[in-house]
């Protein structure tokens, strides 16, 4: 029994040292120490594909973000839950709470002594596009386990400078994992709560 218990906790530790780092960046622009630097922000959803995430990949294939609700609102129907179908017409919504969501985490984490984003084109000296290339949603069901498993995100986030278009500084975003929770909206605030504090670990 001991011997088990050894070999188990031996993989465990084994799988903590090689797990892959959420978020790793190159470039000469600390966000977290540019006081006075202000940049215009988006998210981009454009090419986004869903589907179960492992590692920073998708381990079952996936679907374009666009299809998936829709998908997702087809199945509510099949299920008898029609008032429930609603991800399509609710998504644009959700990305305008993510957008003022993040920006306030963001400023709240780095604007004192950073970088701080702003919607005003007027005061921006540099631009931060997040582009999400991939997301697993998560469910309800997961916010239950021992694991307590949120939403994931992978992609990048470029900060450029605006006047050259320059890249000064690239966020790799290899596997930024949320909170579990039992709704889907909480579930996608909180990995990008968890992108904020990735980054301000780094």
């Amino acid at each position: 029994m001991k011997k088990y218990f050894l070999v188990l906790m031996v993989a465990i530790l084994a799988t903590g040292m090689y797990a892959i780092e959420p978020i790793t960046w190159e470039g000469s622009f600390s966000v977290k120490k540019n006081k006075g630097a202000v940049a215009t922000y988006c998210i981009n959803w454009d090419n986004t594909r869903c589907g179960e995430i492992e590692d920073g990949r998708f381990v079952h294939g996936s679907t374009p973000l666009k299809q998936w609700l829709a998908a997702e609102d087809k199945k509510m129907i099949s299920e008898g839950k029609k008032d429930e179908a609603n991800h399509v017409k609710r998504w644009p919504e959700t990305c305008n709470e993510v957008s003022r969501y993040f920006k306030e985490e963001w400023n709240d984490t780095f604007a004192k002594n950073g970088l701080r984003l702003t919607n005003d084109d007027s005061e921006a000296q540099y631009h931060l596009e997040i582009v999400i290339e991939g997301i697993y949603f998560g469910s309800m069901e997961e916010a239950f386990d021992w694991g307590n498993t949120g939403a994931i995100i992978v992609g990048h986030a470029d900060l450029t400078e605006r006047s050259t278009g320059k890249c000064l500084t690239r966020f790799n975003l290899n596997h930024v994992r949320g909170s579990g929770h039992i709704t889907e909206r909480f579930r996608i605030l909180l990995v990008f709560h968890e992108l904020v504090e990735a980054i301000e670990e780094l």
